[in-house]
């Protein structure tokens, strides 16, 4: 393995790697699952995608599809 400095060991690149994994960060993934299913548990879900579809749901195919080329 090629390091740039003496002082970069392995145990210090996994002790970094280790200190971003346990960061607060990542808290946000379970608190929007969290977040989903109270949603879903409240019929919010269901009265978010008839919003959508009564407002784009009249246009045609085509015009979503521009937006991806």
């Amino acid at each position: 393995m090629m390091f740039l400095d003496d002082r970069l060991t392995p145990i210090l690149l996994i002790n970094e790697m280790w200190k971003s994994y346990n960061s607060f960060i990542l808290l946000a993934v379970p608190f929007f699952l969290l977040a989903a299913n109270l949603m879903n548990a409240a019929g919010i879900t269901e009265r978010l995608v008839n919003l959508a579809r009564t407002s784009v749901g009249h246009l045609p195919v085509d015009w979503g599809m521009s937006t991806w080329w």
